[in-house]
């Protein structure tokens, strides 16, 4: 049809990889709600299966993306994450037209997972989905394809992948807070054991001790326990878990991806030429530095979208902003009372001293 977004492929000539939901409706990336209804309504009489019965099957693809991309865009928090990672809708729109709307630019212009150099391209729709990635690239024109350096990482499923965390991200609005924590849609259930396995893959790298990594806690536990009164604390059995949020709001992880290695030093054009292998291993580790900083983002967004889910933020933004907590000064009596409690110990131990 005439009306249809225009499609960039990658360097391989077959379809790129992720759809534009702002091309489908054909609007700016600036654009107010106001601007996306506007344009939906449109595009839904462009592309409604009744206005173009020549091509009922091709038809109902581009209702269903359109339709797919006007929920995306309207919804602050799923616009967020499409910005920040377009990738992970790969899968949402699998059965819509894959030559409508997509494109192989990076959302920030940065050279992430889908702007690797080379032309990316699945050989396995079904292995990629399970996690064990498909993809395949080659660098130099005319050069053989080689598995990802992210296959052979990925096939352990100890190990979290970009694919696991997008994942994540998407089940966050369908947990259960309220379910028992042995339910399967339990919240407390489904996050302790993704962050038990982010924290088990981490270890790996990073040498340091599981007990260096904050709990999630439990229903039980609360975001601040410094806003509560002496005697609610007394009722309190849960751990505090401002602590957790801080740290993976703050993460860095201690990957290298090392085996992110998407230009391939040995090539034929490079063999014997010490100049031209360095200037690979370069482009390497540029790869592997923006592999890194993309993961890291990526964790930073499922901790916040986490963190605005929690009943128990909620709740400590709901005693802020009602006034229940402990003004400054009380926490600063609080403090002073402590350092007295503390002085006195030590002063007893001094005077236990004096009389050996």
């Amino acid at each position: 049809m005439g009306n249809e977004p225009s499609v960039v492929r990658d360097g391989s000539g077959g379809p790129s990889s992720f759809v534009d939901f702002y091309s489908v409706l054909s609007v700016e990336r600036d654009a107010t709600s106001d601007q996306i209804r506007k344009a939906y309504l449109k595009k839904v009489v462009e592309t409604h299966p009744d206005k173009n019965l020549e091509d009922a099957e091709g038809a109902n693809r581009r209702f269903r993306l359109v339709k797919k991309a006007y929920d995306v865009l309207m919804d602050d928090n799923e616009r967020r994450r499409y910005n920040h990672y377009p990738e992970g809708f790969h899968r949402e729109v699998s059965d819509c037209d894959e030559n409508i709307g997509t494109t192989n630019e990076s959302p920030d212009g940065a050279f992430g997972y889908a702007g690797a150099p080379g032309a990316w391209r699945d050989d396995n729709d079904e292995e990629d989905y399970a996690g064990n990635y498909g993809q395949r690239y080659h660098f130099f024109p005319g050069a053989e394809s080689r598995p990802s350096p992210e296959s052979s990482y990925s096939e352990d499923n100890d190990k979290v992948s970009f694919e696991d965390l997008i994942t994540f991200l998407h089940i966050i609005d369908g947990m259960s807070w309220t379910a028992e924590e042995s339910h399967p849609k339990s919240a407390f259930n489904i996050v302790a054991k993704f962050f038990a396995r982010l924290v088990d893959d981490e270890l790996q790298w990073s040498g340091k001790q599981p007990s260096s990594y904050p709990s999630f806690g439990d229903a039980c536990s609360v975001f601040d326990i410094s806003t509560y009164t002496d005697d609610e604390r007394a009722n309190i059995s849960g751990t505090e878990i401002r602590r957790f949020y801080t740290f993976w709001s703050k993460f860095q992880t201690a990957k290298r991806f090392e085996w992110f290695q998407p230009v391939h030093c040995h090539n034929p054009y490079c063999m014997g030429d010490p100049h031209c292998q360095r200037f690979c291993r370069k482009l390497n580790k540029r790869c592997q530095d923006m592999m890194r900083a993309k993961y890291n983002e990526i964790v930073k967004v499922v901790v916040t979208a986490l963190r605005d889910s929690d009943p128990r933020y909620k709740d400590h933004l709901y005693r802020k902003s009602s006034g229940l907590f402990y003004s400054s000064a009380s926490v600063q009596k609080l403090d002073e009372e402590r350092q007295r409690q503390k002085q006195k110990k030590r002063e007893r131990k001094k005077g236990k001293k004096g009389k050996w």
